[in-house]
């Protein structure tokens, strides 16, 4: 059975070593984060600080960081049988493939705290400050739920949210091709207020889906339901109109605001990139007004080092989200009838920005097509602004070999193809910030690396009748004749 909630998973990484509880004061002002990047850095297990400077008294006391942050945690989160990752996102799409709806309950551990109006403290929470010169302290690797107006579809993204000096507000910031903000502007043209929930600490499969790229109209409950082979439990909030998964660690519930003469400035915040756009320049984003905040007795605090993945090694968040994301295109390509497709790989030190695809191309051109598929695609507007494309005996998961491919494979007139003046991601530090406030979106070339080998050679004799140059290693039945004798060899 999926694990219910956060702590029948800790739970488990507790009884095999994989959670480490640290009882030593830290700080939440910088301290604690940099003891994350420590232990991401040693490989370190999932780590719980159960002694928070100024929250030994507070409701909430206790927060956790990498409890993901490895494909064997990630493999048990999702409970398949193997952390390859390979094997792991072959098994993910075939469990999308079939949706399982929530189950609404009256209530749940969620609600066993309630705070309302003048009691909601926001501040109540170790919330930590996750980078130096961050502007206040960011909420990160949450649910943040939102329903369509028109259509009562219901997202659940991850975005994040800064404090901003008042107990009982939040700064959101929506990026416009993000399903939330999607939501926002038809709130916005309707002159209403949004309504807006955000669970933190769900059960780990719930938390995940909230990075995947799933299409318009996709609730990500169905999807958490199918990789949990069983309902996500859901509850109604207690101020607004939307449901909440029923074993979050704590639920902020309240709503948005998009008249832009009620908006704050917001930032500098780090970004997924492992920089900051901008240290001296803030930008005007709506406020959430918190209504409502309801927890766990004694919650945990779950939360994740935004942009340590470029620098340092994946985080939670990392994994989750080269992993979804990889396997979502994979479907995608698939699904509109591009053939041959072997391989789909975001390597997190890129996060989403860089994709390989390996293939068998079947025609001239095919590699193109890739290429355009995923940059035609609104889903994908701040991913893949390098595609880089393999064929099928480069191993995409092995940066060694996409680099070999690079190298050996491409022309660089005839294969690596430049698409101009495209839309891109707003947090890409290679966006200028002038270019992000003119446009409020970001401002990509998109680039394609074909590093298949040319399509158009004709075999020729010198490479024994092949399109292409021949490999100078051994033959695999020599590799699996010396496999056999490796204990011989005393190797093992």
């Amino acid at each position: 059975m999926a694990y219910r909630d956060i702590r029948e998973f800790l739970n488990a990484l507790d009884e095999i070593g994989e959670l480490k509880h640290i009882k030593a004061e830290v700080d939440w002002n910088d301290e604690v984060a940099a003891i994350v990047e420590e232990g991401l850095y040693r490989n370190a297990p999932a780590l719980m600080f159960d002694n928070v400077k100024d929250y030994q008294e507070t409701p909430g006391r206790r927060i956790m960081v990498n409890c993901l942050a490895s494909w064997k945690r990630m493999s048990m989160a999702l409970q398949m049988p193997t952390s390859n990752p390979r094997e792991m996102m072959i098994e993910y799409r075939n469990r999308i493939k079939y949706p399982v709806k929530p189950m609404l309950l009256t209530s749940g551990p969620c609600k066993e705290v309630i705070h309302k109006g003048n009691d909601v403290n926001i501040y109540d929470f170790p919330i930590i400050k996750l980078s130096p010169k961050d502007g206040d302290r960011y909420t990160r690797w949450q649910l943040c739920i939102t329903k369509d107006p028109e259509t009562g579809w219901v997202n659940a993204g991850t975005y994040n949210a800064m404090l901003c000096g008042e107990k009982n507000a939040l700064i959101v910031s929506p990026v416009k091709t993000q399903h939330m903000a999607l939501h926002g502007r038809k709130y916005q043209a309707m002159g209403k207020k949004m309504p807006y929930a955000i669970a933190i600490g769900c059960d780990p499969v719930t938390a995940i889906v909230g990075c995947a790229s799933f299409p318009d109209g996709v609730d990500e409950f169905e999807m958490a339901g199918a990789l949990r082979k069983t309902p996500v439990e859901l509850v109604r909030c207690e101020t607004i109109d939307l449901c909440v998964p029923a074993t979050a660690e704590m639920v902020i519930e309240g709503e948005i605001d998009f008249d832009p003469s009620t908006y704050r400035p917001e930032g500098p915040g780090g970004r997924y990139s492992g920089y900051y756009l901008s240290i001296s320049k803030k930008n005007l984003a709506p406020v959430l007004n918190i209504k409502c905040i309801t927890h766990r007795k004694d919650p945990i605090y779950w939360t994740y080092a935004t942009g340590r993945d470029a620098h340092i090694a994946p985080t939670d968040a990392g994994y989750a989200i080269q992993f979804q994301i990889s396997a979502l295109i994979w479907d995608h390509l698939e699904n509109i009838g591009i053939e041959g497709i072997t391989g789909v790989w975001s390597d997190p030190s890129a996060q989403w920005t860089t994709i390989f695809v390996s293939m068998d191309v079947k025609y001239y051109g095919q590699p193109k097509q890739v290429a355009a598929q995923i940059w035609g695609n609104p889903r994908f507007a701040m991913i893949g602004k390098f595609v880089v494309v393999v064929d099928s005996d480069i191993d995409v998961f092995d940066l060694r070999q996409i680099n070999h491919a690079i190298a050996n494979r491409v022309r660089g007139k005839e294969d690596i193809i430049i698409y101009k003046d495209n839309v891109g991601s707003p947090i890409d530090p290679g966006v200028a910030p002038e270019i992000v406030q003119k446009l409020d979106i970001g401002k990509w070339d998109r680039v394609l690396i074909d590093a298949t080998w040319p399509y158009e050679w004709e075999p020729r004799e010198e490479w024994e009748g092949q399109k292409h140059p021949l490999k100078t290693i051994s033959d695999p039945e020599m590799r699996a004749r010396v496999r056999g004798r490796w204990k011989e060899f005393g190797l093992e």
